[in-house]
Parts: C-alpha cells; sequence; structure tokens
C-alpha cells in the first residue's frame, strides 16, 4: 500500500527529512522502510565524505568532530537497518556490500538535492524564466539570429520565445507585458518605454533586373517619378512609413503606390514578378531572389534598428539577454557585415 508522507525540516541543524505520515502506521518489512526514509541529508553528507576519504578527514572537510561524523554515520545504519562499514580493522574502515552499493545511490541523491536547490534559487532570480521577444524580419538578419544562437551556447543558457510581430504590435505586447524586448525599426516612441538604438542601416532601391536604371550604381528618386511602388503598410509600422515616404517627397517624389504589405519577402517578391519598386532597408538584401537589383539611392538615408524594452523591466532573464545584445552589438563595427550590394 502506497505510503503518504510529509517534509520535516529543522532549521536548527539545516537537515531536511523525509517522514511517513502519522496518520499510517508501518509495521514488520514496511516498518524498516519507513525508518529508512527518515534520513538526515547531513547524515547522508557524513557518509559520503568518510566513504570517499576516511572518518578523519571527513571531520576536516565538514569542519566537525570525528565523533560527530561517527554519530552521524551510525545514525544512518540505525535507519537503513544495515551496516555500512566494516570496523573490525579500527585503523582501516572499509565500506561493507550495502555500504558500497549504498554510496552511488546516496551521491546520486545529493547530485540532485544540490541541483534541486540550484534550480530553486535560479528561478527565484529570474534566470530560468524565458525571455520573450519580438521581431521584425530585417531585424532578424541583421543580428538577432546570431544572438539567439549565442543565447543557446552560453553559461548559463539563456531560453528565448521570440514572435514575429510587427513594430505597432510589438509596442503594445511590450505595454501589456506579453514581451520583454523588441527590436523594431525606427519605431515611434510611446510612453513607458526605453529605446536603445543598435545600428544605423541605409535604404536601398529594389529593381527588376529589366528596370531601365537597373545598371546604374545609384539611382537619383527624382527619376523614378512615373514608377509603379510597391510600400510598407502605414498600419505596421506607421513612423516608418512616413519617414521614408516624407525622404521621396523631399526631391519631388510623390510615388504611385499599387502595393502594401508589411513582409520585406513580400515586397521583393513582388519586385522580383515586374510588380514595381520598392524601397527596402539594406539588410533585406540577403533576399537573393532572381530578377532583382538593389541599388543605393540619391539622396540616401538611414533608418535605425532600435532594441525596445519597459522602464520597469525588472526580469534578470531579460536583463541578461539586453546586456548580450550589447556586447555582440559592440563587437561588430556595423549591421551590414556580410551583405553584398550591388
Amino acid at each position: 500500500m502506497a505510503l503518504d508522507f510529509f517534509i520535516y525540516i529543522s532549521y536548527n541543524s539545516y537537515s531536511y527529512c523525509l517522514y511517513p505520515s502519522p496518520k499510517k502506521e508501518a509495521t514488520g518489512v514496511n516498518r524498516v522502510k519507513t525508518e529508512a526514509l527518515k534520513v538526515d541529508f547531513l547524515d547522508l553528507q557524513a557518509f559520503i565524505e568518510a566513504a570517499d576519504r576516511n572518518f578523519q578527514q571527513a571531520a576536516v572537510s565538514l569542519d566537525v568532530y570525528q565523533s560527530t561524523v561517527s554519530n552521524r554515520v551510525q545514525n544512518l545504519e540505525k535507519r537503513l537497518g544495515v551496516e555500512l562499514f566494516n570496523r573490525e580493522n579500527r585503523r582501516q574502515v572499509t565500506l561493507t556490500p550495502a555500504g558500497q552499493a549504498f554510496r552511488e545511490e546516496a551521491q546520486r541523491l545529493c547530485r540532485q538535492w544540490e541541483e534541486a536547490v540550484e534550480q530553486a534559487h535560479r528561478a527565484a532570480r529570474g534566470e530560468d524564466r524565458p525571455v520573450y521577444i519580438g521581431y521584425t524580419g530585417t531585424a532578424l538578419w541583421s543580428i538577432l539570429l546570431e544572438i539567439t544562437t549565442i543565447c543557446r551556447t552560453c553559461t548559463p543558457p539563456l531560453k528565448v520565445i521570440s514572435r514575429d510581430l510587427s513594430v505597432r504590435a510589438q509596442l503594445r505586447a511590450l505595454r501589456a507585458h506579453q514581451l520583454d524586448v523588441g527590436f523594431a525599426i525606427t519605431p515611434e516612441i510611446r510612453a513607458g518605454l526605453q529605446y536603445k538604438t543598435l545600428f544605423a542601416c541605409p535604404m536601398l532601391l529594389a529593381l527588376h533586373e529589366d528596370h531601365p536604371l537597373a545598371a546604374e550604381r545609384e539611382v537619383r528618386l527624382s527619376e523614378l517619378k512615373q514608377e509603379h511602388w510597391i510600400w510598407f503598410s502605414r498600419d505596421a509600422n506607421p513612423h516608418y512609413h512616413d519617414y521614408n515616404l516624407r525622404q521621396c517627397q523631399n526631391v519631388g517624389l510623390y510615388p504611385t503606390i499599387d502595393h502594401f504589405t508589411d513582409q520585406p519577402y513580400a515586397m521583393v517578391s513582388m519586385v522580383s514578378h515586374g510588380l514595381g519598386a520598392s524601397l527596402v532597408t539594406a539588410w533585406t538584401a540577403v533576399l537573393k531572389l532572381p530578377h532583382v537589383k538593389y541599388k543605393r539611392t540619391i539622396p540616401a538615408w538611414n533608418v535605425e534598428l532600435q532594441m525596445v524594452w519597459r522602464k520597469d523591466e525588472y526580469s534578470t532573464a531579460a536583463q541578461n539577454f539586453m546586456q548580450l545584445v550589447c556586447e555582440t552589438v559592440e563587437q561588430r563595427q556595423n549591421g551590414l557585415d556580410g551583405l553584398n550590394i550591388d
């Protein structure tokens, strides 16, 4: 019959014991098993130290008297109902077969206990809590893939749960405590949030390879007044949409926009099929779709990749993650490493 148990904790001796519930009495063999469950972890530790070394060295290691080690081992033997040491030769005490069998399992039990204590402390510090992040596609290609890989191999590992969200959706999720950290391109400023610029990134013109200006190294936007455009959706990131539109209007270009999307891949795919031109970040140049050429623009301008978080973000895991992001950014001269722009 299964036994019910309760935990007895002695704060004076810092001992932890597993006791059977007093509402059920054990008899015969069950009584022996019941007594074996009343094990003090300090008794267990004394046994392991004595088994691995000897009683004298165990006393030094535990910073107690040798008699204390002997008493604890004898108490453990009484609980178990078996002798763990041969004491015929006082000068050389050895393990009995029962002691040899018990030592391996006792060591495993102590390791599990230490791991359980460490996990409890890590959880209390927030280190075992996942970091919930939001990102846009361009942020993913710029640095986020590298950082997520580092998180899996650092010590202790950082568990990251990521979501592909528009910038506007990220800001809402951050303020609702559904995200810890966001990565956004030129986001609008919202109260209660903090922002850190990670990289500045130039905007590029994506053209079909058959376009008359596709052979040019740089293209003046003023030459594209008759062009049909694929534009970033304002609903996803109003500030980014308006900022790029103003850059065009400043040189007299008022784009005729046929298609809106908040997905960089969709924008470049439409260019690949000859549906128009598009302005994209330089990070989007990692998309090597057929028939697409990426060109620098005149005038040229940059947008910023920013890391966003709540001002009241106190999660240890989130703080460690953001520190890792900053350290990774500092090691790179810019966010365009490895990009091959036409």
